[in-house]
């Protein structure tokens, strides 16, 4: 079999098609996530490889007055938008991303051929995803500005062999000339999946020590429902850093948020630190198949990521990492999940 993958093929179009409509007026990010770049080229840990490409309008989303014959998706978007910012809040904005992601779960040991009882199903998982946040500045009893945000999040895509994830980890095997997997003739079934995110950020600490170094604390609350996962979280971050955006940005592929903020043109980077806690109520990469029997696995309901991070950007170019711990999320795991998430993001000249 040729290392060249529909998904490949997939990929490719995909971005042709938004480069055409306009590629050089949006912010571009690529994300990849894998467990390899914390535990080594040969580890696999429970999460094993996730890509993301993501695209940002430049220009903030302007609702529909009453001229907005034939723009459907303007339409859509107000329609979806129930956050709306107000108009009177102060630099109030509607910003879009929308993107394509991939991502793939596997049992630890990938040379069984047979069902692993213990240990969690194969999975692929391909989506497309549209999030619409909304941006504004509040200020507190002490008359200090900070930022606030709430956000929907839509995510639609398939899990099984249609999202492909056979074919881009046995290529991948190939290509670094590693064994190939041999479980995932037991991965779950074709299933369509979507999940529909309600998520509220705050800046709830913003503090200049300079002219040039800052720090803020930003919480977050956030609820999620679909057939791919079901669960609510709250969650923690501190930034440290030097020429510190006040726009914060995304930790992690599953962060809801957008890459189009200023940065300005003079170089800065930032140390990050996150903590959160969620209840999980359902994830079909443990739960296995909705409608269908598959393999699954006991899910632990309480789960918890540690972060560590940081970025740096210079004039239009901004690169993320952040290593991630998660707690068990089933009973029968064995080690920890560990993972890094690296995203590269080019922002258009303006």
């Amino acid at each position: 079999m040729s290392t060249e993958s529909p998904a490949r093929n997939m990929f490719s179009l995909f971005v042709s098609l938004l480069c055409l409509q306009g590629c050089a007026n949006h912010t571009v990010a690529f994300w990849n996530e894998n467990d390899a770049w914390v535990n080594g080229t040969d580890a696999i840990s429970n999460y094993s490889n996730g890509l993301q490409l993501t695209f940002s309008p430049a220009a903030p989303h302007e609702p529909c007055a009453d001229d907005c014959n034939g723009q459907a998706f303007r339409r859509f978007v107000d329609f979806m938008n129930i956050f709306e910012a107000e108009d009177e809040a102060p630099e109030s904005e509607i910003r879009l991303r929308y993107g394509l992601s991939h991502q793939y779960f596997t049992p630890d040991n990938t040379q069984i051929a047979v069902i692993q009882t213990d240990d969690r199903p194969y999975a692929g998982w391909l989506s497309t995803s549209l999030e619409i946040v909304n941006e504004r500045l509040v200020s507190d009893a002490n008359s200090n500005d900070r930022y606030a945000r709430s956000s929907i999040g839509m995510r639609l895509g398939v899990v099984g062999p249609a999202a492909l994830g056979e074919e881009l980890q046995t290529a991948w095997h190939r290509i670094r000339g590693q064994s190939e997997p041999q479980g995932w003739d037991l991965q779950l079934e074709n299933e369509p999946g979507f999940v529909y995110t309600l998520n509220h950020e705050r800046q709830l600490v913003r503090h200049d020590f300079s002219d040039s170094w800052s720090m803020d604390v930003i919480g977050t609350a956030e609820a999620a429902i679909g057939n791919i996962y079901t669960g609510a979280e709250v969650a923690g971050t501190v930034r440290v850093g030097y020429n510190l955006s006040p726009h914060w940005t995304g930790r992690t592929m599953a962060d809801i948020g957008y890459d189009a903020h200023d940065i300005g043109t003079s170089p800065g980077f930032f140390l990050m630190a996150g903590l959160n806690g969620r209840y999980v109520a359902r994830d079909v990469f443990v739960d296995g198949n909705t409608w269908r029997d598959s393999h699954s696995v006991d899910r632990t309901p309480w789960v918890s990521d540690q972060m560590l991070g940081m970025g740096m950007h210079w004039k239009r170019l901004e690169v993320r990492a952040t290593i991630t711990r998660r707690t068990d999320q089933y009973s029968t795991q064995s080690g920890t999940t560990l993972f890094g998430s690296v995203v590269i993001v080019w922002k258009p000249s303006g």
